[in-house]
């Protein structure tokens, strides 16, 4: 899958110079990449066992707390950089269509292909699939350290996003947790690299707190949860 998703990186940025040439190569490949997301999701009728499902099925919101806390209150701990109107929007849609391409994709569609293996190695080879999938980056970069923690660091925030997703049972908060970070961390006052670290950490921490209670994983099943098959024993 990670293959795959390298390739799809790919041959998007090729698509979006012929569909979008007065589009930056960056932005009209993420939008190119993010349209194909939504449409091989809604071809498999996949949006509701990824998570996009109504408010009677979410659990346990209170767990949110940490991880709103941690992505979407510290970054602004010193206020936050103002930007030009159209300087904001930009990176409000880049964003939005980042967060809903890696969310829809490694915590919806993978959670749910890796179902049958149970909810931790789930949690586990999805978030590593993520973080490989950010090797694309030594495409765009000319330092590979950075790339390597970048894939670091996206390994240890999927555990905790994925985690709270199959806890939750709806990717709607993820969804809006993977955007705060990417979108906060570009206006936040605070030192960028050592803040996302610092998030990653915690992040990885929290995720492997809520998977060691496997009996909370089993019990979401068991009240008639639906979508991936993520919590059997």
């Amino acid at each position: 899958m990670g293959f795959n998703t390298l390739a799809l990186s790919l041959l998007s940025v090729q698509a979006a110079r012929l569909l979008l040439p007065g589009t930056s190569p960056d932005f009209a490949s993420l939008i190119v990449i993010t349209l194909l997301t939504v449409a091989a999701v809604s071809a498999l009728g996949w949006w509701r066992v990824s998570g996009y499902n109504s408010p009677d099925q979410w659990r346990s919101l209170g767990l949110l707390v940490v991880p709103y806390v941690v992505l979407g209150a510290l970054p602004l701990v010193l206020g936050i950089s103002l930007a030009p109107a159209s300087t904001g929007l930009y990176f409000l849609l880049a964003y939005a269509l980042v967060a809903l391409h890696e969310e829809t994709i490694f915590r919806g569609v993978i959670l749910r292909i890796l179902g049958p293996r149970g909810a931790r190695q789930a949690i586990l080879i999805s978030s590593l699939l993520f973080g490989l999938s950010h090797l694309t980056n030594l495409f765009v970069r000319s330092n590979p350290f950075l790339t390597l923690a970048q894939v670091v660091g996206a390994f240890s925030s999927g555990v905790g996003l994925a985690a709270v997703r199959l806890r939750t049972n709806t990717i709607w908060f993820v969804l809006g947790l993977h955007f705060l970070e990417d979108f906060l961390l570009r206006f936040t006052r605070l030192p960028a690299i050592p803040l996302n670290v610092a998030q990653s950490v915690i992040l990885l921490f929290y995720g492997l707190y809520l998977m060691r209670n496997r009996q909370a994983l089993e019990a979401a099943r068991n009240s008639g949860v639906t979508g991936p098959q993520v919590v059997k024993a």
